[in-house]
């Protein structure tokens, strides 16, 4: 029986991939004069920047970035990001989420779990901090997506086992996460990602958890 709902955050609750390409866009164009595209971006997407960086690295065969240089680009990524979101509000949330948390969570316990060290920040920035019983972030893990170390600390939080939560994700790395911690996985938005699920949909607006929990 399903007990806890966990959430990602960028793209599951939130509608920030358009600033985190808009600003790896940036990112690689300044310093590398690299054109970054979306399929590219579909392969940091879901993970923290250091290690989104790194396979950027690979991917365009980048030489001699030294760790001075790596961690000014670390900070300018945040920096623009971060400008980019000044104006963010509920209107970004993805469609139908924030009433689907509502709607169910006097039944279930509700956790957001990011790779990004901004999604308490900005949960809380535009009010959606009382949707969840916990946030875990970024700030609060060492490993990274696909490790499913933020997953499984929210359990731990929670006093949950694993085979009684659902992970709500919408990236490839996010998936991965989930899967190895064993956890029943609802992809959503990110039709890349339907055959490595156990449920798919598109949006919120007209998912119930009954299809799930029965």
């Amino acid at each position: 029986m399903i007990k806890a709902l966990i959430f990602d955050f960028d793209g599951v609750i939130m509608n920030s991939d358009p600033f985190h390409y808009s600003s790896w866009k940036y990112i690689l164009k300044k310093y590398f004069n690299k054109k970054f595209n979306i399929s590219d971006y579909n392969l940091i997407k879901g993970i923290g920047r250091e290690m989104a960086l790194s396979k950027l690295i690979k991917l365009y065969n980048i030489k001699s970035l030294n760790n001075k240089l790596k961690d000014e680009i670390l900070i300018q990524k945040n920096i623009i990001f971060l400008k980019l979101i000044e104006n963010i509000n509920k209107d970004n949330l993805i469609p139908g989420v924030e009433e689907f948390i509502l709607r169910n969570k006097s039944n279930y316990m509700i956790a957001l779990a990011s790779a990004s060290k901004n999604a308490a920040l900005i949960s809380k920035k535009i009010g959606i901090n009382p949707l969840f019983d916990i946030i875990i972030d970024a700030n609060d893990t060492i490993n990274k997506k696909p490790n499913p170390e933020v997953f499984l600390k929210c359990c731990s939080e929670l006093k949950v086992e694993t085979k009684n939560c659902i992970v709500f994700e919408d990236s490839i790395n996010g998936v991965k996460a989930s899967k190895n911690g064993g956890f029943l996985t609802c992809g959503v938005g990110n039709l890349e990602i339907i055959d490595y699920v156990d449920y798919y949909i598109s949006n919120f607006l007209d998912f119930n958890l009954n299809d799930i929990n029965s």
